[in-house]
């Protein structure tokens, strides 16, 4: 709708399983805007033929106040570097494709992508201007998924997100307590740096960002939101530990002796200052976000 209208928004979420697509669909609740989240069940993004028709079919039925949200993502980094292929369909194969359908549709689209779209290579947070050079397959399918993304659809924002943290299970606060209650130590990487990020903050982000989009007070392009603090994964683990009460002890180890598979960048974290004067949006402290976690798990 434009300006001024009356016309709700709704929105079609992608990636139904994942962590960020349950905390918009919170998010949105709270603000009674309507949201259908889309997974594997009701279409496939794994199958490589009869994608875009039915992208087609499923965004032919959206009204024309509906805007798209696209989490759907391969995001096992590690895992990534042997299963190229699946990496690059889901990253960059697909998105391209639901950004494509988007645009036929006449619906703009936001696009979730990643830190790990940079090298890694200096001390300062990265802003939007900085040029990405990522160092593995999962950075490497999402900076290309981008890009296809903005060469599909013209009404596109692509949101570039770091270190998600929520109550839902499969990601380095729910594996830290786990972790944590099981030992009295925990070896953590101590040289990656990055901005660790509330999933339940970006999606009330997101949701912002979809009401500017309906009244057209947002540019397109590329904009960071992530959390405000920065820090390695050890000082993330000793915060995580310390507002859970839990009195786990935290040792710092290289990333070179944890020995994962593939190179991640050491100093990933994320300026999110243009958002912040394109939106007004601002960021609750780290502290303030955690318990709000921790409290959703209690």
């Amino acid at each position: 709708g434009s300006a001024g209208s009356s016309c709700l928004i709704q929105l079609l979420v992608f990636g139904a399983n994942g962590q960020l697509a349950k905390s918009i669909a919170r998010a949105a609740l709270a603000k009674a805007i309507p949201c259908e989240c889309i997974g594997r069940q009701r279409l496939d993004l794994h199958r490589e033929t009869e994608l875009a028709g039915c992208l087609d079919t499923l965004l032919a039925r959206q009204p024309a106040s509906t805007i798209v949200i696209n989490t759907a993502a391969y995001t096992h980094v590690d895992h990534a570097e042997n299963e190229e292929a699946l990496a690059g369909h889901l990253n960059t194969s697909a998105a391209g494709a639901i950004s494509a359908a988007c645009e036929r549709a006449g619906l703009p689209i936001l696009h979730i992508s990643t830190d790990f779209v940079f090298s890694g290579a200096r001390n300062i947070p990265w802003t939007e201007a900085d040029m990405p050079a990522p160092l593995g397959i999962y950075g490497t399918t999402k900076w290309e998924g981008e890009k296809a993304v903005a060469a599909a659809n013209p009404r596109h924002l692509v949101i570039r997100t770091a270190w998600l943290l929520s109550e839902y299970s499969g990601n380095f606060l729910t594996t830290m307590l786990r972790l944590g209650s099981e030992r009295s130590t925990l070896s953590v990487v101590g040289d990656q740096v990055g901005s660790p990020t509330s999933s339940h903050d970006l999606a009330h982000a997101l949701v912002a960002l979809a009401e500017q989009v309906d009244t057209g007070s947002v540019k397109w392009g590329i904009y960071h939101f992530a959390g405000p603090e920065t820090m390695s994964w050890a000082e993330l683990a000793r915060t995580i530990f310390s507002r859970a009460g839990m009195d786990t002890q935290v040792e710092n180890i290289t990333a070179e002796a944890y020995g994962a598979p593939a190179p991640r960048p050491a100093y990933s974290a994320l300026d999110s200052r243009k958002l912040k004067r394109a939106t007004g949006l601002s960021h609750r402290p780290l502290k303030v976000s955690l318990d709000e976690i921790l409290q959703r798990r209690a």
